[in-house]
């Protein structure tokens, strides 16, 4: 194919990238200055970087300051490598770079996500939400494993979307799934999602068992074949089959205390010390970055088997803050760090209107995309499946998130959310005839 035709055949795509480009770089300019560079190697950057650096100094895959041959068990394996082979040994702004390129790679994933799914008339609209949300922005630019993540989360969403579900895209879909369970491992509850709707899906379609025999242990397979080495690794090294110990770091830290902060109606931090005091006494809250102690599932299924409505409240009831938080208040509180006064914003403070006007925002949108989920329901019959499947991820973070709901824990479904969004305002706009209409 000659440049020229490429150029013409995707000349949508193009444009799309090119702007989500200029986008992030324009925002990327202005942002780095006032969020100053100490401040991008601080939290879970630091862990990522130093991972990174250990890999490549003394090929251990260790959290702790280079250099370091300790093992951890905390984090999976792909987005250190990302920063290691992205140059982050000779600066961290060089991975930043290649994230921004990857970022706008993704508002174009976004914009053929919608037109495989039927969404045609309302694809440029869902795109431009990616291109353009100032928490996308601000997430696209942390040394966070989020723009890696959703890339290639995104990737096994296109490819599942098949309308013919062939085998060779089923392959393709559990591929790129499986990477991004290798990049974060919430990843791999929607891979038990994908391969119930695969098999959904071959049973509307009528097939016969063996093509859907075959999709299933193809899907299975080629997921299971990418991620065993990590997780024979993290056997050997731990006695444990997992991809990293960030469920059990959230259980112990987070889900659990979530629930007795429910159930013994005592305030969240409360309960927090609450478990680490009893587990730790019980020799069961221990350090998850080592692997020394995996018990914390058991407490978990202990809950859950007792009491699993309760269980299962403690977390829904986080939901609405997962879907108005955003991170426009933080993108304020990063300029901010830099002056001695609070900026305001009328007679309002800055991060306090930046909050007000985010959380609007996204509960408009939430709004728009509910009423999206239902309007496609209703009419798109051919993708109704594909929809429900949409619909089952967006809530599947939600509950999984729990009580860190957070616009970055929101941040691998938002693309989702824009798609149901943007055709809901497509639908509406057709309530309202344009001007040549009415003069007909």
């Amino acid at each position: 194919m000659t440049m020229h035709k490429f150029v013409v055949n995707y000349r949508k795509e193009l444009i799309i990238f090119f702007i989500a480009l200029a986008a992030r770089l324009f925002f990327f300019a202005f942002f780095y200055p006032a969020f100053g560079h100490d401040n991008f190697i601080k939290g879970d950057a630091i862990e990522y970087l130093n991972i990174a650096q250990n890999i490549w100094q003394t090929g251990t895959f260790s959290n702790l300051t280079p250099p370091s041959s300790v093992p951890t068990i905390s984090d999976g394996p792909l987005y250190p490598l990302f920063l290691l082979l992205t140059g982050s040994r000779f600066h961290f702004m060089f991975p930043l770079i290649f994230q921004l390129f990857i970022g706008a790679l993704t508002a174009v994933l976004v914009y053929k996500l919608s037109m495989r799914a039927g969404l045609k008339k309302s694809a440029w609209l869902a795109s431009s939400f990616f291109v353009l949300e100032p928490g996308i922005l601000f997430f696209t630019s942390q040394i966070f494993t989020e723009t890696l993540f959703l890339f290639f989360f995104l990737l096994g969403l296109y490819y599942i979307s098949d309308s013919e579900l062939r085998t060779k895209h089923v392959a393709l879909a559990a591929f790129f799934l499986a990477l991004a369970t290798l990049a974060r491992s919430i990843a791999l509850y929607s891979s038990f999602v994908l391969l119930i709707y695969i098999i959904v899906v071959s049973l509307f379609k009528k097939e016969a068992l063996r093509p859907i025999v075959f999709k299933t242990f193809a899907f299975a397979g080629i997921f299971l074949i990418i991620i065993s080495p990590w997780v024979v690794r993290n056997k050997k090294s731990f006695n444990i089959y997992t991809i990293s110990s960030g469920e059990e770091i959230s259980l112990a830290a987070y889900a659990i205390p979530a629930y007795f902060s429910w159930h013994d109606r005592i305030g969240f931090h409360d309960a927090q010390i609450k478990v680490q005091t009893d587990y730790a006494a019980r020799g069961i809250y221990e350090d998850f970055d080592r692997g020394t102690n995996f018990n914390i599932r058991k407490e978990f299924l202990k809950i859950v088997s007792s009491d699993p409505a309760g269980y299962i409240w403690s977390q829904i009831r986080f939901s609405p803050e997962f879907f108005i938080s955003s991170g426009w208040q933080s993108i304020v509180d990063a300029f901010q760090k830099k002056r001695l006064e609070v900026p305001r914003f009328g007679e309002m403070p800055a991060p306090s209107a930046a909050r007000i006007l985010g959380s609007g925002f996204w509960l408009v949108l939430t709004l728009l995309a509910l009423a999206g989920i239902l309007r496609t329901l209703n009419a798109e019959k051919n993708n109704r499946i594909l929809y429900i499947l949409f619909a089952l991820i967006i809530f599947e973070f939600a509950f999984l998130t729990g009580s860190l709901a957070h616009s970055r824990y929101r941040f691998p479904v938002n693309p989702i959310i824009f798609l149901f969004a943007a055709n809901a305002i497509y639908e509406i706009k057709t309530l309202f005839p344009g001007k040549e209409q009415n003069a007909a």
